[in-house]
């Protein structure tokens, strides 16, 4: 039974698990559309918006996001367009992100709406292994450094 315990505990804990550094997005109320698609156009305006946070600032390999993002609905449709870029610095790796978004409104009151959206884009990561202090400098996974690896979001 104490078994059954530990193996629960370890699989209910094992999505927090992670090794990789998401961008912080402690300023999301400001720029919703870098993570919600059904965000463009919903303000009824044009919008840009750019941001930049900085953490742990004076120390070497700091955090540090920038974004910057575009959008607006399309001129008597239900349509909205965006463009969203990230970038983000942490420690030796700098990662940027940029997707094109699109959301269709349907309205389903006189006050209410319901947005759907889709994101697409590139992601681009640079790690560069000389900003660590290595403590096996023949360690072959730390030779060298991941230049670009470019997918689709």
């Amino acid at each position: 039974m104490k078994k059954l315990i530990v193996v629960f505990v370890f699989f209910a804990f094992a999505k927090a698990l992670t090794a990789q550094q998401d961008p912080q997005y402690s300023q999301y109320m400001y720029n919703p559309i870098v993570i919600n698609p059904a965000y463009a156009g919903n303000r009824g305006v044009a919008s840009i918006v750019g941001l930049h946070r900085s953490q742990w600032v004076g120390l070497d390999g700091a955090p540090r996001t920038q974004t910057l993002s575009f959008h607006t609905p399309i001129a008597n449709s239900r349509v909205g367009l965006g463009l969203s870029v990230v970038n983000d610095e942490i420690g030796p790796a700098d990662e940027t992100y940029v997707a094109a978004d699109f959301s269709y409104t349907i309205p389903v009151g006189d006050e209410a709406r319901l947005s759907f959206g889709l994101k697409g884009g590139i992601h681009v990561l640079n790690v560069d292994f000389n900003k660590l202090n290595i403590f096996d400098p023949g360690d072959p996974r730390l030779s060298e450094n991941v230049t670009i690896d470019c997918h689709l979001l």
